[in-house]
Parts: C-alpha cells; sequence; structure tokens
C-alpha cells in the first residue's frame, strides 16, 4: 500500500547458507543493482553452524517495488524479505481542541 511504501525505509533480505548456499550472494546482487534508488538495503546472512551476520550493502540503495519483491521471491522463496518501516512523525501544530 501507498501508506506502507512511504513509510518504509529499507529492506532486509533473509539468506540461508543451508537452504541457498553462500553463491547465492552474487546472483542477489546482481537483481537488487536493477532497482537502484534511496532505500537501505541489509542482507541477513544464516550461517549453517546457527549463527547470524547482519549486512549493510554500502553505497547500494533500492527502490523498493512489487517487481523487486517478486524477483527476490522467485530467487529465494517466499518469506525472506522484511521492511524497515520508521513510525508516522505526528504532526503537531499547537491548537488545542476547544480553545
Amino acid at each position: 500500500s501507498q501508506i506502507e511504501d512511504r513509510y518504509t525505509t529499507g529492506m532486509i533480505v533473509r539468506l540461508q547458507e543451508s537452504t541457498h548456499g553462500m553463491q547465492m550472494i552474487p546472483k542477489l546482487r546482481e537483481v537488487t543493482r536493477a532497482y537502484p534508488g534511496r532505500r537501505k538495503l541489509q542482507l541477513l546472512v544464516q550461517l549453517a553452524d546457527g549463527t547470524s551476520v547482519t549486512l549493510d550493502a554500502q553505497g547500494q540503495g533500492v527502490d523498493i517495488n512489487n517487481e523487486l519483491r517478486n524477483r527476490i521471491d522467485d530467487l529465494l522463496g517466499g518469506g525472506n524479505i522484511q521492511m524497515i518501516t520508521r513510525a508516522p512523525k505526528v504532526q503537531n501544530s499547537g491548537r488545542r481542541f476547544g480553545s
């Protein structure tokens, strides 16, 4: 939805070593490079030994849209994308009700 998109600041993509393999990283990079933009891209790598590492894609922002989400789902399977959102700012005009 538009409201969701307005407050989305980035996207986390989960990559599981046991499921996807590390050879998936360059393929994922190739897909995300096709959608340059200003939103943050993070990679959550879950290693086979159970540890997790979060990586920031330095210098690579993305334009988050349905086409990008669909391509990542096709590559990794569904459920591996999480949006990074921020709460909307409350506009305070300083007026009080009843004054």
